[in-house]
């Protein structure tokens, strides 16, 4: 994705497909310079058979340092919408309305039901991607290839694959079980704790899994993997102070 500094009301769209019938989720973006992006919804549901369409625009405002040509990179992140008592995730969205009398859930239950997703880890990740995103000086790229280009992202909960336009395609598509494997040992590999040394037969499977993914796809991975570390430390760091507070 390509966006010139001049062109702040020009939005591209990141579109998300839900390919279940039966399986509702939830998409959440992020970007490493969230201050120099408008991305309206940022967190959103995606009912089974649904597609969202996530508008990425400049921000109108942007701070001095982020009116320069730069790089920086999206993370889109597919959860499984956890079932309760019974009842498929999809009733979230049907059978509740919001603060402002507008069917759906709110923004607080969205964020409510997403970090109990995260809790989840990898038992809940359905989609995970990395996109590439640049800011150009005007001059550098043509308005209509801005206003006509866009990203899709389709996921399928009943054949657990992926594929975007804007990165490689996984090759060839992994399981949702293969995905959770992949981000365990990514997560063991990263760790400097000698328990979480990788064992020779781990070892060599983190190999066979990276050569049989695409790059983009990998790097994906990686970054995936660095933020379920980095939420597991804060878990923990959480759950050792409520325990502090109950002695």
């Amino acid at each position: 994705m390509t966006f010139a500094l001049d062109a702040h009301r020009i939005a591209q769209q990141i579109a998300v497909c839900n390919c279940s019938r039966a399986c509702a989720a939830l998409l959440k973006i992020q970007c490493t310079r969230a201050s120099t992006f408008r991305v309206q919804p940022a967190l959103a549901l995606l009912p089974p058979a649904s597609r969202v369409l996530v508008n990425v625009q400049l921000s109108p405002q942007p701070r001095k340092q982020e009116r320069t040509p730069s790089e920086c990179k999206f993370l889109v992140v597919v959860r499984e919408l956890k079932s309760e008592g019974g009842v498929s995730g999809a009733a979230f969205e049907l059978g509740r309305a919001d603060h402002d009398g507008v069917g759906g859930p709110s923004e607080r239950e969205l964020k409510t039901r997403w970090k109990d997703a995260e809790r989840r880890a990898d038992r809940s990740l359905l989609f995970s991607e990395v996109l590439d995103v640049r800011v150009v000086a005007a001059q550098a790229v043509k308005t209509e290839h801005i206003r006509s280009k866009a990203s899709t992202t389709t996921v399928s909960r009943s054949t657990g694959s992926s594929s975007s336009t804007a990165a490689a395609a996984f090759k060839p598509a992994f399981s949702t079980q293969q995905h959770a494997r992949i981000v365990v040992l990514l997560m063991k590999n990263q760790s400097a704790a000698p328990a979480n040394t990788l064992a020779r037969d781990e070892a060599a499977l983190l190999r066979r899994l990276r050569d049989a993914c695409a790059p983009e796809q990998w790097d994906a991975w990686q970054v995936f993997a660095r933020r379920m570390r980095v939420l597991l430390r804060e878990q923990s760091r959480r759950a050792a102070a409520q325990e502090h507070c109950m002695l």
